[in-house]
C-alpha cells in the first residue's frame, strides 16, 4: 500500500504537467491558423485594391461559363473531390498564395477550403455570399 501512495503523486503530476502540454499545443495551432472564411465585404475591398489577387471558382463549368468574379480561375469541387483526380493538378497556384475560394453562396466554397487545407495551402479562404453577393452588389461578372 505504501509503494502506491508514494507513486501516486508522481502519475498525478505527469497527468498534469500532459494536460498543460496539450492544452498549450492546441492554443498555439490555432492562435496561427487563418481564418477558414472571409466576410464578402472584405474580400470585395482586397479584390477591389489588390490587382494580383488569387480567386478559384469552385463551380462547375457551366456556371462559371455563365458569369464569374473577373480573373477567377476554375477548380470544380466535385473535381477536387474525386477519388481519381489529383487536386493539386487542378489548383492553378501555389500553396503559399493567399487565394479566395469562390462559389455561387459560400458552401462549395467552404467544403473546397477545407480540402484545400488538408493539402497545405494553408492561406485559402472561403469567400461569404460567393458570386451571388458579388453580383448583388452591383458588380459586372466575367463570361
Amino acid at each position: 500500500m505504501k509503494k502506491k501512495i508514494k507513486k501516486l503523486p508522481v502519475i498525478l503530476t505527469f497527468f498534469l504537467l500532459a494536460g498543460f502540454y496539450c492544452k498549450g499545443s492546441q492554443t498555439a495551432n490555432t492562435e496561427q491558423a487563418s481564418p477558414m472564411e472571409i466576410s464578402f465585404d472584405n474580400f470585395l475591398s482586397t479584390y477591389k485594391s489588390d490587382k494580383n489577387i488569387k480567386v478559384l471558382d469552385v463551380r462547375e463549368s457551366g456556371e462559371y461559363a455563365a458569369g464569374h468574379v473577373p480573373g477567377a480561375k476554375l477548380a470544380p469541387l466535385s473535381q477536387l473531390k474525386s477519388p481519381s483526380a489529383d487536386p493539386e493538378n487542378l489548383i492553378p497556384y501555389a500553396k503559399g498564395d493567399n487565394i479566395y475560394v469562390i462559389c455561387r453562396s459560400g458552401k462549395r466554397s467552404m467544403a473546397a477550403t477545407q480540402i484545400m487545407r488538408g493539402l497545405g495551402y494553408t492561406n485559402a479562404v472561403s469567400v461569404q455570399g460567393g458570386t451571388l453577393a458579388y453580383i448583388n452588389s452591383g458588380n459586372e461578372v466575367e463570361k
